[in-house]
């Protein structure tokens, strides 16, 4: 990955959009969007309520923007403030009208049809409670209205959820079709190029030996020989690359080969061994003791992908015996992954020297796992962020 080649043309504004559209983006988008009804509720709500419609708005919005992580437990807590301060205050506040169908989404976004359904509802009876006299008072055209409210939630929701998942899954496709043609080239290479390199070079050799009596034309043999060694070795070496799948797993020659992590500790650990084998100075920095965050196999898998891609170019881009911190962190239930390293000129072009994949490849991986690629230069110093949901984990 070459950091000073000039930026490529931006893609379309809506594909941008949709691969900006990362789980932590969203729930921070429907926050914006809470808040904004919550004011626009308050500002008609009476002078006497105002004050406290919006503070139990914001309350909502908080319980609403949870429910990304935790969407039947803030449904609860969801209907119990709504109702509460209802009851408290006689009349229904009007940004709870506003935030309940935002709510309906965020659970038909990050929930299944069922829970939706249910917790829809919940939500339509509640709506239709008189808490001048606590019972359900059923208006026909205002039940009907109420519901096609909640359905517009459920719907834009689910939309966006159905959108997302084929982002995720044209992500994953994408990945297996590169390895599909990095594989294909690797083999078409290997058979046109490498095996008549073989054969020219076997040929050469025996003339060398042939005309060894005219040590002139014998050493230009052997020169040609070893030019021809030289160009097998580069083709090979290429080759090799191009036999890496997409997750960055290669035949175990390279210094970009891995076995593949069983723990995300065991994972923190290769890398740190690397760095070492490459005269550099991993440092690792845990955020807490305790933490030690747990993903399935093939998450880690991809993880692992990004992780070696990142320090071989730590590795490439800094000088010898460079410090290169590695610090994993907690973060409002995300596991937070910095590499960092002071920047120089490339140290080495081998192509040993690459997983075989580029940012680019190292965002779309990123991708299937509704994890996100950052990266910034400050003062001389690359830094590499990815950052996995709480999704990512797997249930201890």
């Amino acid at each position: 990955m070459d950091r000073t080649v000039p930026k490529p043309s931006q893609p379309p504004l809506h594909q941008r959009i949709r691969a900006a559209m990362t789980l932590q983006r969203t729930a921070a988008l429907t926050a914006v969007i809470c808040v904004a009804l919550t004011l626009l509720g308050a500002f008609f709500t009476p002078t006497e309520h105002q004050l406290s419609a919006a503070i139990f708005g914001l309350i909502l919005t908080v319980i609403t923007t949870l429910a990304f992580r935790h969407p039947l437990v803030m449904s609860v807590l969801f209907v119990t403030v709504w109702m509460s301060s209802t009851f408290a205050a006689g009349t229904p506040y009007l940004c709870y009208i506003f935030l309940t169908p935002i709510f309906i989404a965020v659970i038909a976004y990050h929930g299944k049809n069922w829970q939706t359904f249910a917790v829809g509802a919940v939500f339509w009876a509640a709506g239709l409670i008189d808490p001048s006299s606590a019972r359900i008072s059923v208006n026909p055209a205002a039940a009907f209205a109420w519901a096609m409210f909640i359905s517009v939630g459920a719907v834009i929701g689910a939309t966006f959820a159905h959108s997302a998942q084929r982002y995720k899954t044209a992500m994953v496709e994408w990945n297996a079709d590169v390895q599909r043609r990095q594989s294909d080239l690797a083999e078409t290479l290997h058979n046109s190029v490498v095996s008549s390199l073989t054969v020219n070079t076997m040929q050469l050799e025996a003339l060398s030996l042939e005309y060894s009596k005219d040590p002139e034309l014998a050493k230009r043999l052997d020169e040609l020989s070893d030019s021809m060694r030289s160009s097998m070795s580069e083709v090979r070496a290429l080759t090799k690359v191009l036999r890496n799948n997409i997750e960055g797993i290669n035949d175990g020659m390279s210094f970009g080969s891995t076995t593949k992590p069983d723990s995300f500790a065991q994972l923190l650990s290769q890398e740190e061994s690397r760095l070492s084998k490459l005269n550099r100075k991993p440092i690792m920095d845990v955020g807490a003791e305790d933490f030690a965050p747990h993903f399935p196999p093939e998450t880690l898998d991809s993880i692992a992908a990004i992780t070696t891609e990142a320090c071989l170019n730590a590795v490439k881009y800094s000088p010898p015996g460079a410090e290169i911190m590695i610090s994993v962190r907690p973060h409002l239930g995300w596991t937070v992954i910095t590499i960092s390293n002071p920047v120089s000129k490339p140290t080495s072009t081998n192509a040993d020297m690459s997983s075989g994949i580029g940012m680019a490849s190292m965002s779309r991986i990123a991708a299937t796992i509704d994890a996100r690629v950052d990266t910034k230069l400050e003062r001389n110093q690359w830094e590499l962020t990815l950052s996995l949901p709480p999704s990512a984990q797997k249930a201890s």
